[in-house]
């Protein structure tokens, strides 16, 4: 055994089928306890001890391997567990006291803010004021200052959807100006009908509609023509609508893939974002917890989607074209110097693994990114660069850094020095020419380039504080006083 780092987390049964009436330690009103990641072999294991419950045993990652390359990208990651239970168990609720406690070890903004436009009790349904939503936005601001953010908002199972498009409308307004995107998460019914009204809202181009579709064997036909019928339809209805069509599936029984990633990756220009979610029923978690023995160990594998998906395209996409997600960190600024805003993208390692597929219209057709630039070699030699980009980049002083002669030689080297194939154009002479057929090359490339993402959610069988400390997502909670308090999406749509 080879322990990696240790962590904290929740022991299901005390937390959620019998709570103690004297917890040693409590989290939000459950009970905390030690935890750490191991190397048994060239497995890693996520291990819980409990002193009432004893230890429960996780397959974390069914490959050495590849759980210590993804950790590999983020560096520091494992300095913050080893450091006092205060620091590892911090909270995205604790935003301000995570950049107190952890300084330099996390990048500390999220990518997406969660927030709903209205409560909802069974079929009451409670809309928020123009003024508390106001509110809201005002708050996720303060927090977000000089970065930008993807605001997502779910419609939930909302039938009023005249109300919910004035609703958005009325969020653009307070948006308008800036980079910020909206994620609208709908089913396809309410999209469709959404997008038939004479002033949708899809209609802005801040605007991405996320679509879920749950998967499950032996079912893969009929979901697949309701799929290909419903992204024809809304197709055809905009021109320039690009959208988020998120895939869950669950880990103990994993559908066949092959021609939903077929008909997706077919889709450029209009599927910007394909996300499957690996995700696990809770009431049948808590009953294998109940009910098995200490020495049982509970399958978590994300490899397993990743080698399915690399069978299913016959090798198009494979198991070494996939990335944390957090790699884009070293990105950020070209999205500046591209005008697409300041995001952070920077996750947990383990929590999304994502690869980038580029559509040229003659050369390249769906081809990862990583056939084309030496992803790691990109990541170690742009991350020392990443300290005077960043400060240029939230000062929006664009021109500071494109004036600096010896970081533009380093940076057009480093991009050409990563290039795989020597027919590629030289990208960064792209990125920086006033030629009106060159920029718009660049655009359409940009714009026809899809993400595949695969989300490796937690959920409440196991909690790693080290990785929720750095969850991507905040989701904004509406207490009875109407007061706004924040809360990590972990165990949740994060993405």
């Amino acid at each position: 055994m080879k322990p990696i780092y240790q962590t904290y987390s929740l022991c299901p049964i005390c937390s959620f089928i019998d709570p103690p009436s004297n917890a040693l330690s409590k989290w939000n009103g459950k009970t905390l306890v030690k935890a750490q990641v191991i190397q048994l072999n060239n497995q890693i294991h996520f291990e819980t001890q409990c002193p009432k419950h004893g230890k429960k045993s996780f397959l974390y990652c069914s490959h050495a391997n590849f759980f210590h390359n993804i950790l590999s990208f983020t560096p520091g990651l494992l300095d913050i567990p080893r450091q006092k239970k205060k620091v590892a168990t911090l909270d995205m609720e604790d935003l301000y006291e995570r950049i107190k406690e952890v300084g330099q070890h996390i990048e500390n903004k999220p990518l997406i803010v969660e927030m709903d436009l209205f409560s909802q009790q069974g079929e009451q349904v409670q809309w928020f004021s123009r003024q508390f939503i106001a509110k809201q936005l005002s708050r996720i601001q303060s927090i977000m200052q000089d970065c930008n953010f993807i605001l997502k908002i779910n419609g939930k199972t909302v039938d009023q959807l005249e109300k919910f498009n004035d609703n958005v409308w009325n969020v653009l307004t307070l948006l308008q100006g800036s980079k910020n995107l909206v994620l609208l998460e709908l089913t396809f019914d309410r999209i469709q009908l959404l997008s038939r009204l004479s002033n949708s809202c899809l209609e802005n181009s801040q605007v991405y509609p996320s679509i879920h579709l749950y998967i499950q064997k032996d079912d893969e036909e009929t979901n697949l023509q309701e799929l290909s019928v419903s992204l024809q339809v809304l197709n055809q209805q905009f021109t320039n609508l690009q959208i988020v069509v998120r895939i869950v599936v669950a880990r103990h029984a994993l559908p066949d893939l092959r021609a939903f990633l077929l008909l997706l990756r077919g889709m450029k220009g209009f599927i910007k974002f394909i996300i499957l979610d690996l995700e696990r029923d809770t009431t049948l978690i808590l009953q294998q917890l109940q009910n098995s023995s200490s020495d049982t160990v509970y399958q978590l594998d994300c490899v397993v989607l990743l080698q399915k998906i690399e069978q299913e395209t016959s090798g198009e996409i494979a198991v070494s074209d996939f990335y944390p997600l957090s790699v884009a960190m070293v990105l950020e600024p070209l999205f500046q110097l591209l005008k697409y805003g300041s995001f952070n993208i920077r996750p947990s390692p383990f929590c999304a693994f994502a690869t980038m597929l580029i559509n040229t219209p003659v050369a390249f057709q769906s081809v990862p990114l990583s056939r084309l630039f030496n992803i790691p070699k990109l990541f170690k030699e742009m991350l020392p660069l990443l300290p005077k980009l960043k400060t240029w980049q939230q000062s929006e002083n664009i021109s500071g850094w494109l004036s600096d002669v010896q970081l533009m030689m380093q940076l057009k080297k480093l991009l050409s020095s990563c290039q795989l194939r020597q027919d590629l154009p030289d990208l960064f002479s792209y990125l920086l020419s006033s030629n009106e057929t060159m920029q718009k090359q660049v655009e359409q490339v940009v714009h026809d380039a899809q993400f595949l993402i695969v989300h490796n959610l937690m959920d409440v069988g196991v909690l790693d504080m080290a990785r929720r400390s750095r969850c991507s997502c905040l989701s904004l909670q509406n207490s009875e006083d109407q007061s706004v308090f924040l809360t990590a999406s972990c165990q949740s749509n994060c993405l």
